[in-house]
C-alpha cells in the first residue's frame, strides 16, 4: 500500500517542524499498511513511557489502553489485541476478531474488572494478559504474531 503524501497544512494542529514534518513523512513512505500499524503502536508505546505534565521524571501514571482496530469484516466491526508490553518489547497478539462495538464494549468491561482483582503490584495489563492466560506472548513475531485464538 502506497502511503499518500500529505502536506502540513492539511493537519493544522501538527506540533512538528518543517523539517521534523519532511522527515516523518520519508520515514515512512515506503511503509505498508502492516507496517505503518506497527510503527503507530511503537510510537504510542514511546509516548506512554514520558512524563506527563508535573509527574516525577521516575513516575510512571497508572495508565491502561486496550488496542482495538476496526479491523474486522466491515464497517463496525473490531478486532481486540492484547499483550503488548508499552514498552515496545513485546507485541501484542489477537485476542477476539470481528466484534461489534457492544460486544467489545462487554469484553473491554469483564477483563477490566478480572485486572483490577487479580493483577499482581504494579503489574501493567499486558503483563497480566500473558501471565493469566488471555493470549500467549509473541516470542518469535515472524511465526506466531498471526496466530488466533
Amino acid at each position: 500500500m502506497e502511503v499518500i503524501a500529505r502536506t502540513k497544512e492539511r493537519f493544522p494542529a501538527n506540533p512538528l517542524d518543517d523539517l521534523q514534518f519532511k522527515g516523518l513523512q520519508q520515514a515512512i513512505q515506503s511503509l505498508n499498511s502492516e507496517q505503518l500499524a506497527w510503527a503507530s503502536g511503537y510510537l504510542a508505546g514511546l509516548v506512554a513511557l514520558q512524563p506527563m505534565g508535573n509527574e516525577a521524571a521516575n513516575e510512571s501514571p497508572a495508565l491502561t489502553i486496550l488496542y482495538a482496530t476496526q479491523g474486522g469484516k466491515g464497517p463496525g466491526r473490531y478486532n481486540l489485541q492484547l499483550g503488548g508490553d508499552g514498552k515496545g518489547l513485546r507485541l501484542n497478539r489477537l485476542f477476539r476478531k470481528n466484534l461489534t462495538e457492544n460486544e467489545l464494549l462487554k469484553i473491554i468491561d469483564e477483563l477490566f474488572h478480572l485486572y483490577a482483582e487479580k493483577k499482581l503490584t504494579d503489574e501493567g495489563f499486558g503483563d497480566f494478559s500473558v501471565r493469566y492466560g488471555l493470549v500467549k506472548p509473541v516470542i518469535n513475531p515472524a511465526e506466531d504474531y498471526h496466530d488466533t485464538p
